[in-house]
């Protein structure tokens, strides 16, 4: 069985990171609500991952990068909205410089031309940097490590004690 996680591989120069991805959210793009569960993706043929119904009836099909996974479209007869997760999970090369000068955490000195876990990853920072990263509050489905790693991307401007202090 698949272990749902999200990965990144730290390549550097502009291209920053490639990520890839097994856990999600699902919007339905007829009623622009969020699926409450988060997504399991066990994987797509050509793309195509298949099809969810959402709570408004409609029938939602999901479509992948194919390869590595870092958006997934969601459309109906009629609409489509895709999910790029570099920008959905600030993981973008800007959300890396920021981490890099709010926390003094360099992503390409630690882990250049490697692989390595979202969760993995945070748990790099936090003892390098001794903050505690809790998941932050959000108002759509997001994977746990998603949470922390945007309230290590926040700490910064808060006391690190109040880091603690929020709630999922």
């Amino acid at each position: 069985m698949q272990v749902p996680k999200i990965e990144l591989s730290i390549i550097g120069g502009q291209r920053g990171v490639q990520l890839n991805t097994t856990v999600f959210p699902i919007i339905c793009p007829k009623c622009n609500n969020y699926f409450e569960e988060l997504y399991h993706h066990k994987s797509s043929r050509y793309g195509f991952v298949g099809t969810v119904t959402c709570n408004c009836g409609e029938r939602v099909n999901l479509i992948d990068s194919d390869n590595l996974v870092d958006y997934i479209k969601c459309h109906t007869d009629k609409k489509s909205v895709v999910l790029d997760f570099g920008k959905l999970f600030q993981l973008e090369l800007k959300n890396i410089k920021q981490l890099k000068k709010q926390l003094g955490y360099d992503l390409f000195e630690h882990h250049i031309n490697e692989t390595i876990a979202l969760s993995d990853l945070v748990e790099s920072i936090e003892k390098e940097t001794g903050i505690t990263a809790t998941s932050i509050k959000s108002k759509i489905p997001l994977p746990v490590e998603v949470k922390k790693w945007m309230a290590l991307l926040r700490g910064p401007s808060l006391p690190i004690n109040t880091l603690a202090n929020r709630s999922q």
